[in-house]
This record gives C-alpha cells, structure tokens and sequence, in this order.
C-alpha cells in the first residue's frame, strides 16, 4: 500500500498491484480548517493499523486506519508547524516542528510529549515570543532491533548541521559536522538533560566564539624563485570541497553497504548537494 498525503489535507492509499485505473483503496479528509497538511507517516510494519498527519498549525492527528476515522489529535503547545513526522511502536510518535531545534516523542495514548531535543540558545520548551528559528527538518530514529527501543536519533535541518542524539546516554550526544567549513570545538559543545513540565529535554549547550586567526601580513609566505608558488596551504591546485552544506539539510537517510556492511547516512541539501556519511 502507498499512503501520501495531498496540500488539501486528504490522506490517499493506493493499491500498487490494483488497476491504474481504479479507485484510491481509501482517502481520509483532515480539511484545511486545521491548517494545511505538512508532514505524514505510517505506523510501523508490525501492524501498519494508523496513520498520523500533522499541519502548518501544529496539529497531529491520529487516524484509524481499519475504521478510517480520527481517533487522537493534539497540539503543539505553541503551534508550531510540523516538519516531519515518524510514527513508533506502541503508539509513539516523534516531531519535528518549526523553531528551536526541537524535536520531541509524543505519546498518542497519552496526549503529551514524552521526551524533547533542544538545540537552542532560547530557553527549552520556550513560548513562541523567543523562538529560533532554526528547524529540523529531517530525521532518522535508529532503534535496537531485538526490542525496538529508540536508540539514538539523528537530525538535520536549516542550520546546516547534522547532530547525533544518544537517547541512552544522552549526554554522548555530539555535532556530527558543521555547517559549511565550520569546525566543531569540543570544549565548547556540551549537552544536559533537563526537565520541563514533566518532560525529559536533552539540551545541547554550544559556545560560538570567535577563533583567533593569524592576520594576512603575518601568514603571508615570499616564495623564492628556486622555491614552487605556495598556494591554497601548501596544496597546488583547487580548494577541496566544504565538509558540511552550505544550504539547508532537507532530507537524511541510512542505508548499510551490501559488500562491507558498513553502515552510511546519507544527507541532502537545498542547493542539490548530496553527502555521504560513514
């Protein structure tokens, strides 16, 4: 079955090895009076039983895929937009929304937020009034596949860089690369496990200062006529790429190589850039 979503807020599951055709096998109408539709995702493949939807103003909404009704909606405390969704076992859902960084485990039985991952200089779970604006924008849950707990999470989004989020030990959390040639200081980077009206909020705390660099005068090398021209530190030639995007991170993906096993995450970003990660 392929479920997709449409802007006018309509839920479609077509049957692939049906006619082209005949009808959708269903269509469940969220209306645009919620806001319009923005992120979508299936349950698991255990039992692919709901689907949930969420809007532009910040709703989710859970759908009974077997009755074909809603059975849950909630909303974002400050009705942030959802970016991106990915349904869990046991009726578990993780969202990413508009500002802040953040990202947070929703439980759909219990109505509330479980568990939230900040990386923000505002204050965590903070009103709109401060936001940042930085979004993720995507992200992939990497879960033990002999229990099917949540292990880590990773992100990426508008700010350019892509963080791994240990769920387990939380304060093992770091900045996978930067954005562009940014280069990320240890001693500056550090995370803490806060909570906030009864949710469990990793922060990240990351101190941007400014490095001190040598001025031109003081770098700058004389080559001799018996000595070959210095260019690009010492390495003739054109400057190698970035490491990190320099437009925003739109989409992530995992996949494990068929001949090593290793494993690689794939990264890519608005400007076509696409990144390969071991």
């Amino acid at each position: 079955m392929v479920v997709l979503g449409t802007a006018f807020g309509d839920i479609v599951g077509w049957d692939p090895r049906a006619p082209n055709d005949s009808n959708p096998s269903f269509v469940l109408r969220n209306g645009l009076r919620d806001g319009v539709q923005t992120a979508l995702a299936v349950s698991p493949v255990e039992d692919q039983a709901w689907v949930v939807s969420g809007s532009s103003s910040g709703l989710v909404t859970c759908w009974d895929l077997r009755f074909r009704l809603p059975i849950v909606k909630i909303r974002h405390p400050n009705e942030a937009r959802i970016r991106s969704l990915e349904a869990r076992p046991g009726g578990a859902v993780w969202a990413a929304v508009q500002g802040n960084n953040e990202v947070a485990l929703w439980s759909m039985e219990g109505r509330c937020r479980r568990k939230a991952l900040w990386a923000s200089p505002t204050k965590p779970l903070t009103s709109p009034a401060s936001k940042n604006s930085n979004s993720v924008t995507s992200f992939f849950v990497l879960s033990d596949d002999n229990s099917s707990v949540d292990q880590a999470v990773i992100t990426a989004g508008s700010d350019r860089r892509i963080r791994f989020w240990d769920l387990s030990h939380p304060r093992m959390s770091t900045i996978v690369t930067g954005a562009g040639a940014e280069l990320i200081s240890s001693p500056q980077l550090s995370y803490d496990v806060d909570l906030v009206d009864g949710v469990e909020v990793t922060v990240e705390n990351y101190d941007v200062r400014p490095v001190e660099t040598k001025s031109k005068e003081t770098n700058k090398e004389t080559p001799t006529s018996n000595s070959p021209r210095i260019e690009n530190h010492n390495r003739p030639g054109l400057e190698p790429p970035a490491l990190g995007h320099h437009d925003w991170i739109s989409s992530l993906a995992i996949c494990q190589g068929s001949v090593n096993g290793n494993w690689y995450v794939i990264s890519g970003s608005r400007d076509g850039v696409i990144k390969v990660w071991l």
